[in-house]
């Protein structure tokens, strides 16, 4: 996240022209108030975690900060970047997932492989059908203890 707020303030002061004459864009403001805005987005959508989209919130900060005509640009500014750190995470994650997706479904028929013999599944199995059992025929289970 703290990249894309660097790409943020370098496209305002590299594409827009803002700088110290027409713009406040402090490090304190944009390193610092931006985290806590970007965060504050999160918990208001009700998520635990910020997302690309709580980047949208940093329109709020440049309201008096850079020049109206710059602010006017900043949701297409902030949309684009959004879209490319989403693109770049989709490519990242197939470049990552091939490899993993193998060595996954090959955990997975290990997992499979070594629980199908052991006792555990079918106790756990058994206990259930007996509780439904009991359950079918109307009989309350006067133990209080679980069966396994």
């Amino acid at each position: 996240m703290g990249a894309l707020l660097v790409e943020f303030l370098k496209c305002l002061v590299e594409d827009y022209g803002c700088g110290d004459e027409n713009a406040v864009l402090s490090d304190r403001s944009f390193l610092v108030k931006a985290i806590r805005v970007i965060k504050a987005s999160a918990i208001l959508r009700g998520g635990d975690d910020c997302e690309f989209d709580d980047l949208r919130a940093l329109s709020y900060l440049t309201t008096f900060r850079v020049p109206s005509e710059v602010h006017e640009e900043v949701p297409f500014i902030l949309e684009q970047l959004i879209n490319e750190a989403k693109s770049h995470q989709v490519e990242q994650g197939r470049e990552e997932e091939r490899p993993q997706d193998q060595d996954q479904d090959q955990d997975q028929d290990q997992e499979e492989i070594s629980m199908s013999p052991g006792g555990e599944m079918e106790m756990a199995t058994e206990g259930l059908e007996g509780e439904e059992a009991d359950e079918s025929s109307g009989e309350a289970n006067s133990d209080e203890t679980p069966r396994y």
